[in-house]
C-alpha cells in the first residue's frame, strides 16, 4: 500500500503542475496522502506519517477517520517504547560498505580480532565470481569458534544475491542462538539502499533482525576521485550513495593524506551527509564500540534523503565496470610479479580500481596476499599452505574497460 500510494502521489503532483486540480482530484489526492501516512506509521516513520496525514486533513478537515489516525500518530510515544522492547529481542545487523579498496575487509578483521566480548557472524559479498575476501578475513588464522563466515558470491548483495542475504541471516539466527550481532560486508560496488530495504520490506527478517547502523569506510586518498567519476546515464554513483546513507563514516588511510586533504574530504562528506559521525582511522583501527550496537539507523532520516526508500527499486551499475579472475597453477616469481604489477598500475591505475588475490610463490611454503587500490600496492606473507591444499595463484581484477585477454597473457610470462 505504501509503494502504490507513493507512486500515486508523484503522479498527482506532476499533474497538478500543469493544471489546476478539481475538487474531486484534490479529495483523491488527500485520500492517497492518508493511505501513505498510515502505511508510514506502520513502519515507525512517525514524522513523515504526520506530514502526510496532516496535509490530508488540511484538504479535508471534516474526515473523522483521518483525524483519528492523526491522533494515533501523536500517541506513538508509548508505541515507541513497545518497539524498543521488541528491538531488544532482535539481532542487530551492521552493514559495512565503502568503495573498492577502501579497507572494509581490514576493518572486519580488526573487529573480529578485537576483545569486545561479542560473538559475531560475518556475511561476505564479492563483486565478481571469485570470492577472495572470505579467504582473507581473519588472515588465514586458525578457526575461531566466535567467528562465523557465510559467503554470498556471484554479484552484489543489493542486486542478484539479495535473496541470499535474507536466507543467510535466517540461517545464522536459527543455527547460532547466542549471536550478539551480524556484520554484512558489501562489495565495493554496492548501493547500500536496497540492502537496508531488506530489513523493512521482508517480514520474516524484520521479526528476527534489525538494521543497527550503516558504516561506510572511506578511502581518504581516492574518495574525491571516486565521487567525481562520470557514470553511464542512469547508473548510480556508489561512492556518493555509500556516504549519503552512512550513520558512521570511517575516514581511512589518513596516514596517506595531508591535513589539507583530510579537511577537504571532511568538507565533501559533510556536504553529502550532514548528520553522519566521522572517525579518522589508519588500517581500520577503531574501537568496535563506535560501530556495533549503536542503534544509529533511523528510517525517517533516510526518507528525507530518498522518499522512495520503502518502495521496491532496481540499482543500476555502470556496465563498463566489470571484474574477472585469473588462475595460474604454476608457481610465480614474486619479484617479477611485483615489477609486473607496478608497470600495470602505472599504465592503468585510473581504470584498475582494485586488484587482490593469493600468490603461489616459488621457493616459499607460505601464501602471499596482495592488494592494489589505483596506484597503491601491498604484498604480505600469509599462512602456510596446508598439507593437501590445492596450490595456485588467484588474481581478481576490478575496473573499467579492462582488457582481460591482454592481462591474462602478460601474467603467464612471469611464471617461475
Amino acid at each position: 500500500a505504501s509503494q502504490d500510494a507513493g507512486r500515486a502521489l508523484k503522479l498527482f503532483e506532476r499533474q497538478f503542475k500543469t493544471k489546476k486540480p478539481s475538487k474531486a482530484e484534490m479529495n483523491n489526492y488527500a485520500s492517497t496522502l492518508w493511505v501513505r501516512g498510515s502505511s508510514l506509521m506502520e513502519f515507525g516513520a512517525y514524522k513523515e506519517a504526520s506530514k502526510h496525514v496532516g496535509r490530508a486533513l488540511e484538504i479535508n478537515p471534516g474526515n473523522d477517520m483521518w483525524q483519528e489516525t492523526y491522533e494515533i500518530i501523536k500517541e506513538q510515544v508509548e508505541h515507541s517504547k513497545k518497539i524498543s522492547e521488541r528491538d531488544a529481542k532482535r539481532l542487530p545487523v551492521t552493514i559495512i560498505t565503502g568503495f573498492l579498496g577502501s579497507g572494509k575487509t581490514t576493518l572486519v578483521n580488526h573487529i573480529l580480532s578485537s576483545k569486545h566480548g561479542l560473538k559475531l557472524a560475518v556475511i561476505e559479498n564479492e563483486f565478481g565470481s571469485e570470492s577472495i575476501d572470505g579467504k582473507l578475513v581473519a588472515g588465514g588464522q586458525k578457526e575461531n569458534p566466535d567467528e562465523v563466515i557465510v559467503e554470498a558470491s556471484n554479484g552484489c548483495v543489493c542486486c542478484t544475491v539479495r535473496g541470499d542475504l535474507i536466507q543467510a541471516i535466517i540461517k545464522l539466527c536459527d543455527k547460532y542462538k547466542d549471536l550478539d550481532g551480524i556484520l554484512v560486508e558489501t562489495t565495493g560496488m554496492a548501493d547500500p539502499t536496497p540492502v537496508a530495504q531488506t530489513f523493512y520490506m521482508d517480514q520474516e527478517i524484520s521479526e528476527i533482525a534489525k538494521l543497527d547502523g550503516i558504516v561506510t569506510v572511506c578511502d581518504c586518498k581516492h574518495i574525491l576521485q571516486n565521487l567525481e567519476e562520470k557514470k553511464q546515464d542512469g547508473a548510480v554513483n556508489e561512492s556518493r550513495q555509500q556516504l549519503a546513507f552512512a550513520d558512521v563514516v570511517l575516514l581511512n588511510k589518513v596516514d596517506l593524506c595531508t591535513p589539507d586533504k583530510i579537511k577537504e574530504v571532511k568538507d565533501m562528506v559533510r556536504k553529502i551527509n550532514k548528520s553522519t559521525k566521522m572517525i579518522e582511522t589508519v588500517r581500520g583501527k577503531v574501537d568496535p564500540k563506535h560501530l556495533l550496537k549503536i542503534n544509529a539507523f533511523q528510517v525517517e532520516r533516510v526518507l528525507e534523503i530518498q522518499s522512495d526508500f520503502l518502495e521496491d527499486r532496481q540499482t543500476s551499475h555502470d556496465e563498463s565496470i566489470g571484474s574477472f579472475v585469473v588462475r595460474i597453477k604454476a608457481p610465480m616469481d614474486l619479484e617479477l610479479f611485483q615489477e609486473w604489477m607496478r608497470d600495470l598500475l602505472q599504465e592503468k591505475s585510473a581504470d584498475l580500481y582494485r586488484s587482490k588475490g593469493l600468490l603461489y610463490a616459488s621457493g616459499s611454503d607460505s601464501k602471499f596476499v596482495y592488494h592494489t587500490v589505483h596506484e597503491i600496492m601491498e604484498i604480505e606473507e600469509g599462512s602456510e599452505w596446508a598439507e593437501g591444499e590445492k596450490k595456485e595463484s588467484v588474481f581478481v581484477f576490478i575496473g573499467k574497460d579492462l582488457d582481460q585477454k591482454s592481462i591474462e597473457n602478460s601474467l603467464k610470462h612471469i611464471i617461475a
